[in-house]
């Protein structure tokens, strides 16, 4: 086993959904529709008022999910969960080839989130910004990094392959362990009820946030429209560990 690690203590643009898209199948046309249905203003208030309440996702919650004793409490468990990925691809952007790998790191490990805030908006996203800051290390399998590496050089040599890093905000799934009587999963609410306040309807609406932490600047029509995009060397974001530190800017 070798130590991975991953030192971070900046701000982060994630893009928060506004609305979700249902698809429906018309008979009539003999084809699928498109609509898309605005979320409740109330889940981006809950998730703005509670960064405090973000935890990584470490084995003490991955590992509870399987857990019939345990027991959620809104109290004091996260109420949302940071999940990372690190992004292999290659350095030549007009090579496609990629591969993700989410880790898993300990129990005590610790980030710090803080002043969030809604940065812009436009008809789809909400881009909020979030402080993390902190670090967190595990041991890096020899035979993962293995994996990692044959899989990436199906589309280049290791030498062409860079990392970066993905970010992903959701609700604590370990929620429905919880006690919330006559609410199920999926329930329709009345409006008068869908607030901040109503934290089952709340974890179970809110949709995933996330930001995409690249290794250069973005180069194709689409990667320029996108807005805020996110170049590692523009973060204070260190990697450690012998498998990891040669990705560093």
């Amino acid at each position: 086993m070798a130590k991975a690690s991953i030192a971070i203590n900046d701000s982060f643009i994630f893009r928060f959904p506004k609305r979700e898209e249902e698809s429906s199948y018309d008979e009539a046309k003999k084809e699928f529709t498109t609509t898309y249905k605005p979320h409740p203003l109330c889940l981006l208030e809950h998730f703005l008022a509670h960064a405090h309440r973000i935890e990584v996702a470490h084995k003490g919650i991955t590992g509870s999910y399987m857990d019939w004793q345990y027991h959620f409490n809104p109290a004091t468990d996260p109420l949302y969960l940071l999940e990372m990925q690190l992004e292999f691809d290659a350095k030549d952007e007009n090579n496609m080839g990629g591969y993700n790998w989410e880790f898993s790191v300990p129990a005590e490990s610790k980030l710090t989130f803080s002043d969030s805030k809604v940065h812009e908006e436009d008809e789809e996203f909400s881009y909020v910004s979030i402080l993390i800051s902190g670090e967190i290390s595990w041991d890096f399998n020899p035979n993962h990094f293995k994996k990692i590496k044959e899989k990436m050089e199906r589309y280049c040599p290791w030498e062409d392959v860079a990392m970066g890093l993905r970010l992903t905000l959701r609700e604590n799934y370990l929620w429905k362990k919880g006690d919330f009587p006559g609410f199920k999963s999926g329930m329709e609410v009345p409006k008068g009820d869908q607030t901040i306040d109503n934290l089952p309807f709340v974890l179970d609406r809110v949709p995933k946030s996330w930001c995409v932490i690249t290794h250069r600047e973005p180069k194709k029509e689409w990667e320029v429209a996108v807005k805020h995009w996110t170049k590692l060397a523009d973060k204070n974001v260190t990697f450690g560990g012998k498998y990891l530190a040669p990705f560093n800017p």
